[in-house]
């Protein structure tokens, strides 16, 4: 996390060193990025870098922190509403927030993707609990569908929220590719909702608990 000597700083500083982080975290690999461009960005001294931040790793591990809890705050009426809504109707409605959330912060978003396609040795540097604690989140959310019978019994649940986790950001290389828009989520959201609609109702097919339907014979 970031020295004390940053959090000191004015706000318009801290938010100028933010912005030339996420620009740069959110445009190349981790490897690709220069601490330099990042200076230069934020207009302050390379030395002045290093009493605000370990490293690079560190200033990633902070910039990844602000994401998360940015996103966090488009998830909160979800959670709300667990103890009233099916097990589908949460997933959907999570997984619209995080597709909301991307389409008004593509900047932060572009980190978040970036991070996830890291080797597993750098992420585990950087956030190690990062995705375990977002695939338990899925588990615990199914594990409460099984419960109530909206999920089939022969699910594995560990399984389960692994594909859903990581859908999380496949949907979007998969939406840039069969359409080929390359100017982010924004123009698009639509289109791009619709197609998430149709990965999610997949999903629900494959875990509704077709034990609870009447035959049909």
């Amino acid at each position: 996390m970031p020295k004390q000597t940053f959090f000191n700083l004015t706000e318009d500083k801290k938010s100028r060193i933010l912005d030339a982080a996420i620009a740069e975290l959110g445009s190349k690999p981790f490897e690709k990025v220069s601490v330099a461009e990042i200076i230069e960005k934020a207009d302050i001294p390379r030395g002045s870098f290093y009493q605000y931040f370990e490293d690079l790793k560190d200033l990633y591990r902070y910039v990844l922190q602000v994401t998360g809890e940015e996103k966090m705050c488009y998830m909160q009426h979800v959670m709300g509403q667990m103890a009233d809504w099916d097990v589908f109707k949460i997933i959907r409605e999570l997984y619209l927030a995080g597709l909301k959330f991307a389409a008004e912060n593509p900047r932060l978003a572009a980190v978040g993707n970036y991070y996830f396609r890291e080797d597993l040795s750098l992420k585990l540097e950087i956030f190690p609990d990062m995705e375990d604690r977002g695939r338990e989140f899925f588990e615990a959310i199914l594990a409460k569908g099984r419960e109530r019978g909206e999920i089939d019994p022969d699910v594995d649940i560990p399984m389960a929220s692994f594909i859903l986790y990581n859908l999380t950001y496949d949907i979007t290389d998969y939406f840039f590719g069969k359409t080929g828009v390359s100017d982010g989520l924004l123009s698009h959201q639509e289109d791009y909702l619709k197609l998430a609609d149709k990965m999610l109702y997949i999903i629900e097919v494959g875990l509704r608990n077709r034990k609870k339907e009447p035959s049909r014979d």
